[in-house]
């Protein structure tokens, strides 16, 4: 009799071990399905602008994130599902500025630094593809040795 109900519970055990696993898995590669959308907003003279309101959507699905920036003018979306987005930016003083198609793509760290217009009237500025597809936030070097150094490049004529 013992030996019939361990081998009952085998099989229950091992059902239970998949099931587990699979859902680890799944979890896992969720994970890796998003991107960071950051950038600055400065007004024409290349100052900062500080508690700039942000508002990061998703075109497809209409999903708005909303953020401020910060004392240096700084802004940033964790976690964003890849797609196609528009960002809208308004201030106090500022005409309200879109960028329009900005295509995240899985892991990237996409940024799309903004220059607002001192508002003469109540318009709004419309910036066309304005990040589209350049990730300038990457954390590694290029394994390229001609510029490693310039003034080596420089010196000698070909890179070795």
């Amino acid at each position: 009799m013992i030996k019939k109900n361990r081998l009952s519970i085998v099989p229950f055990s091992v059902l239970m071990l998949m099931a587990f696993v699979l859902f680890l898995t799944a979890n896992v590669s969720a994970q890796f399905e998003t991107a960071t959308v950051l950038g600055s907003v400065r007004d024409a003279n290349g100052a900062v602008i500080e508690g700039a309101t942000v508002t990061l959507k998703n075109v497809a699905t209409e999903i708005t994130n909303t953020a401020n920036t910060d004392a240096n003018g700084d802004y940033q979306f964790v976690n964003v599902k890849i797609g196609v987005y528009q960002i809208v930016i308004e201030a106090a003083g500022f005409n309200r500025t879109v960028a329009e198609n900005i295509n995240v793509t899985v892991n990237a760290r996409q940024r799309v630094d903004l220059d607002l217009q001192v508002a003469t009237a109540s318009e709004t500025v419309v910036v066309t593809d304005a990040a589209n597809p350049l990730q300038t936030d990457v954390g590694h070097l290029s394994g390229d040795r001609c510029g490693i150094n310039l003034r080596l490049a420089y010196r000698n004529s070909k890179c070795k």
